[in-house]
């Protein structure tokens, strides 16, 4: 797979903040900012042509935020985002989706956690601590 220009990584951060964030209401909606994504998706390895770092990104988070936490939901979702955006459909294997999960470099995850969470921290409505 070829290596992203800046101008399609731009694209492509904008496409995972509308497509994640997509409701402006929510307490989260911009926690993460570009350059945080923009360091996290060029921490992987994009040996797989549908879980690129910024792809397993968003899977890893509607994991972690899904009532079931699986792999299978998030592969789930990858596969109806795909077919919608008329790309191929993905396999539901679990097994590439955990495996670039795993190549996601830790540092970059713990920095996107703790930045998200003081964020977070600094908005809660007086009362709420």
């Amino acid at each position: 797979m070829q290596k992203p220009t800046r101008l399609t990584l731009r694209r492509q951060i904008r496409h995972f903040k509308n497509a994640f964030f997509q409701f402006g209401d929510m307490p989260f909606t911009n926690t993460l900012s570009a350059d945080l994504i923009s360091r996290i998706s060029a921490s992987g390895d994009s040996r797989e042509d549908v879980f690129s770092p910024l792809v397993t990104l968003k899977a890893f988070l509607f994991q972690a935020l899904s009532t079931s936490g699986s792999c299978k939901e998030a592969v789930a979702h990858i596969l109806a985002e795909r077919l919608f955006g008329g790309l191929k459909a993905n396999s539901m294997s679990t097994g590439p989706y955990c495996k670039a999960r795993n190549r996601l470099l830790l540092p970059q995850l713990k920095e996107a956690v703790i930045s998200t969470g003081e964020k977070l921290h600094h908005h809660i409505p007086e009362g709420w601590s």
